[in-house]
């Protein structure tokens, strides 16, 4: 498996347990939605409604102990996606998640290797902590191209726009070469998110929408907080651009800047919500 590969785990362990508390609870084949980076909390009462869910992670950064000049360590991306996550219907990422977990070296090494070389990352200092959420959200891009043709609904809760940069060495006895450096966006798992303006704010006004998305905000919004806002894209049309037809802004700022959106795009029904509670 490759530097980029899925962490290796067994079960998933929240439903299985949610399930034996709950083994009156009829769980339905469908939708089957695939939750990334999910309180325990939430993803217990989807699984205690009856709804199918994988609980999964796009990554957890890790305390990793470089503390003098010089020091490296060997590091593993560590995200959790369904082997087949191209035949599942939705899909939710919680993108400001901030779990820290503590270097443990042998997280970090393939139990199982062929060949003389590996390849890994190393994370040198002065970085302590190894964020590998950027680079699990592109991996998580490779998941969603081989959904084709099928309708997917995605539900994101946002978080301000990053990039962090890696590097990838190779690793032979007694010897570590230094291949490539490079930088994944924490928003790279879809192609094109129309970023704007990095920004904090509680201020929120929800847009002229449908009925019931409109209530269902309105049930949610209190001690919401936004940290990134977009901006409406544009289609050059009779000679000159105009908004985007696909593109709704759901909800704004008090400077008018759009916080929240769902766009349809072609098979894809995108939703972007700041951090609701």
């Amino acid at each position: 498996m490759g530097i980029f590969g899925k962490k290796e785990n067994s079960t998933d362990e929240i439903k299985m347990n949610s399930i034996k508390e709950n083994e009156k609870n009829e769980i339905n084949d469908r939708p089957q939605i695939c939750c990334l980076d999910i309180s325990k909390e939430d993803t217990e009462l989807l699984i205690n409604s009856g709804f199918n869910i994988y609980s999964g992670s796009l990554g957890k950064k890790v305390r990793v102990p470089n503390s003098q000049q010089n020091e490296n360590h060997q590091v593993l991306t560590n995200f959790d996606f369904p082997p087949n996550l191209h035949e599942y219907d939705i899909t939710i990422i919680d993108l400001d998640c901030s779990q820290t977990i503590e270097y443990k070296p042998e997280e970090h090494i393939r139990a199982k290797h062929t060949g003389k070389s590996a390849m890994a990352l190393l994370s040198s200092y002065p970085e302590t902590i190894f964020d590998p959420r950027p680079l699990g959200s592109f991996n998580l891009n490779s998941h969603i191209r081989k959904m084709g043709k099928k309708s997917h609904i995605f539900i994101i809760f946002t978080t301000k726009s990053y990039e962090v940069e890696y590097e990838l060495v190779e690793i032979t006895e007694g010897y570590i070469k230094r291949k490539d450096v490079f930088k994944k966006g924490v928003y790279s798992f879809i192609n094109y998110v129309p970023i704007s303006e990095e920004k904090y704010g509680k201020e929120l006004m929800i847009t002229d929408i449908k009925t019931d998305l409109k209530n269902l905000l309105l049930k949610n919004i209190k001690d919401a907080s936004y940290n990134q806002t977009f901006y409406h894209p544009t289609n050059w049309e009779n000679n000159k651009n105009v908004p985007d037809s696909n593109f709704i802004p759901l909800i704004k700022n008090s400077d008018d800047e759009i916080v929240s959106f769902s766009e349809a795009r072609e098979n894809f029904l995108l939703f972007f919500f700041p951090q609701l509670k």
